[in-house]
Formats: C-alpha cells, structure tokens, sequence
C-alpha cells in the first residue's frame, strides 16, 4: 500500500509540473501578444502622425506658392514696382517650374528644402518636427481647368483665354464624377439618368433623380472681338456672334459635340441638348458626361486670335466637379495665366506626401449676380452706358413702391 500512495503522489507532481509550464507559456504567449500589438499600434500611430505631418508641410509649400502668385499679379499691375521686390526676378522664377522656384524667390537661393516652422515655437520643437517642403512646381498655363462646388446657388466664370498669337475655337466640358454623389474612387456605384425627357424640366430635385444623376448644364458664352458695340449681344452676324447660351440635358443617347450657333432661344424653341453621358466612365471615377462646344466667330473680326471670351457655367437639380479644355480644330490648347497648378512634396522626418492643388486669384468682391428682382406691381428699367451723370433722363419711368428685392 505504500509503494502505490507513492506511486500516485509522484504522479500528481507530474500534473502540477505540466499545469505550471502549460500556464507559464500561455501567460508567455498573451504577453508577447500584447506587446507586439502595443508596438503595432504605436507605429501605426507615429507612422499616421508623420503622414499627416508631411502632408501639413506640403500645404504649407501651396501657401507659400500662393504668396508667390499673388506678388506676381501685384507686380504686373504696379509695372514691377513693388517695394522690396524684385519682380523680375520674381517672373523668372515663375516661369522656370522648378523644384525650387520658391527657393529662389524667397530664399535666394537654387536649391535645397525649406524648413516648416511654427509660429511661437522654440528652436528644440523646430528640430523635433523635422518638417520641410523639398520641392514645389508652379506650373501657371494649365491643359485645362478644373473646378468643384458648381451649385444652383451660384454660377462659375471662367475667362477662355490663350497665349497671344494662339487661338481656338472648341471649348470641351466634362462634370459630374461619383464625389459629386458623395461617393469615393472605391465605392461601386451606378449613374442614374433623369426620370424625365427632354424638354421637360421637373419644379424641384425629387422630380429630377437621386444623388447619382448628373444635373442640367447651362453654358453661356460671351465674347468679344478686338471692337465691339453693345448692341451685338443681342444681333447675330453671318456666322458671328457674341452671346449663345446652350441647356446641356445628361441622357444615356445624345450627342457629344454641339455648336453655340444651335441657340435658338430667340425664337421660342424648347429644346435643350441633349449629351451622352456614360455610366462605365462615372463607375470608374471620371467624368461622366462630355461635350465639345463650337465657337461662333466673334462680331467684327475674322482673326481668332482677337477673342476675348468668358463662359459662364450654372446648373440645376444637382452639384458638379467640372474639367474645361480649350482646343482650336480638335488639338488641345492651353489657358494661360487663368488657373495655376501648384505641385508640392512635404516632408516629416524620412516621410514624404505629395499635393497637387488648383489656385486662382480670382477677386470675390463682386460676385456675378445671380438673382433678379422679385416685385409685385410694375417695374420701369432706364439702363444708360455713359460717362457723363447729366445724360439720365428718367422720361415718363414710375418705379411702383413697396416692391420687394432681393440681392444677390
């Protein structure tokens, strides 16, 4: 009997030996575990920090790059006399579209990185961020021009204009992609068309579609030759004119081109046209809907060359992104000076992000009217173009009072 309490005692200790290896090695195996999660997410974190750390230094590379438009365009409108400027310096630089245009404007200097600093903060936090723009591209005659926001609230003007000596006669316009929808690159998604046909126009958006309909375009060109009077936006000149306006209707059959000399709003026809706009394109993240619109030949000039030109874009029913290209017979021409392209690259440390951005100068201070006045009675409009106040002459013109008006 003893040899067998023995026997089992023994035995027990085995159990007891094996219980605290297998815990010690699951203990073991949870704490590296967690340790390697702790070490994961730690650089997950540090590497997301860097991230958006280079990317504020490649921002800060577009600001820079905006300070250095807008004192060329102070320049050019002071006849490089700014004070404390070298504008010709300034221009050359511009126009080089170097990696370090910004360099040399601000820094003298031709190559080398520009160091992020932050306002109020001590040399040791400089050090310790590490953070520089190395390279930034100023590029200001674009292939197109890109633009986003287009809403029913308020329309866009884009001046068509080219280098002097160049000339075109097509404008291409291409908008709404599947950001217009709220949707990213990756998401599926599937353009839907309007529920009604052309020329039918629905009162409000719900008679229109979902997020994933393109909206009506309407397209306004108003030009100009090298001399022109105001009464030839209202006349059309053989094959010249200077004011067309085109109501571009997104649907799954259309046409891809149309000419400004098809307006015939003069005549009372409702008929907007009508332009293909493909679903594959919009699936993949391009523009779905794409249309080239001929030029009219400006009123009182043969040459191309002397077209001053401004489109106006609206829309109904939905927001768009849009992409303009100029292009004279079909080759692609370039804008000049009205969109600048800015092509930054931050860094944070040895990481790097890269930011393209679109800058325009463009003044806010008197945004293209919109509205119209909304009244209840009669309304008299006495309109003079004059230089001289003493030529009003109201005539027989009674405002009605108490109308109600709306600004723009």
């Amino acid at each position: 009997m003893k040899t067998i309490q023995g026997q089992y005692s023994r035995e027990r200790g085995a159990v007891s030996i094996f219980i605290v290896i297998f815990t010690a090695l699951l203990v073991t195996v949870v704490t590296v575990g967690f340790v390697q999660l702790i070490v994961q997410n730690q650089q997950q974190a540090s590497q997301a920090d860097l991230s958006q750390s280079a990317y504020d230094s490649a921002l800060a590379g577009v600001e820079d790059a905006k300070r250095a438009l807008a004192l060329d365009k102070k320049c050019r409108a002071s006849n490089n006399t700014v004070t404390g400027v070298n504008c010709v310096q300034l221009h050359t630089a511009l126009v080089s579209s170097e990696c370090s245009t910004l360099q040399q404007i601000f820094n003298g200097a031709n190559s080398g990185e520009t160091i992020v600093r932050r306002q109020g903060s001590s040399g040791n936090a400089d050090v310790a961020l590490d953070q520089a723009y190395t390279c930034v591209k100023i590029i200001q005659n674009t292939p197109d021009y890109r633009r986003s926001g287009l809403t029913s609230e308020r329309s866009h003007l884009i001046p068509l204009r080219v280098a002097p000596g160049q000339s075109f006669n097509q404008v291409e316009v291409e908008w709404f992609t599947k950001k217009d929808s709220g949707l990213d690159d990756s998401t599926p998604a599937a353009l839907t068309y309007p529920q009604v046909s052309p020329p039918l126009l629905p009162a409000d958006t719900d008679g229109w579609g979902g997020d994933q309909t393109p909206p009506l375009l309407r397209a306004q060109l108003i030009q100009t030759g090298s001399n022109f009077s105001l009464s030839d936006f209202d006349n059309q000149s053989g094959d010249g004119s200077d004011a067309n306006t085109l109501f571009l209707y997104p649907a799954l059959v259309g046409s891809s081109s149309y000419s400004f000399a098809q307006d015939n709003r003069l005549t009372g026809v409702n008929s907007p046209k009508q332009v293909v706009c493909d679903r594959n394109t919009y699936t993949n993240g391009g523009y779905a809907c794409k249309v080239t619109l001929t030029l009219p030949r400006p009123i009182g000039t043969a040459d191309l060359r002397q077209r001053n030109a401004l489109l106006r874009l609206s829309v109904l029913y939905n927001t768009t992104r849009y992409r303009i290209t100029l292009k004279n017979n079909g080759t692609p021409i370039n804008f000049y000076g009205v969109q600048s392209e800015v092509d930054a690259t931050g860094r944070a440390n040895d990481l790097f992000r890269r930011v393209e951005a679109r800058v325009e100068l463009d003044s806010t201070d008197f945004p293209y009217p919109e509205e119209t006045v909304y009244l209840y009675g009669s309304l008299c409009k006495d309109f003079y173009v004059t230089n001289r106040a003493q030529h009003y002459d109201a005539g027989k013109c009674e405002p009605s009072y108490g109308a109600e008006e709306v600004t723009p």
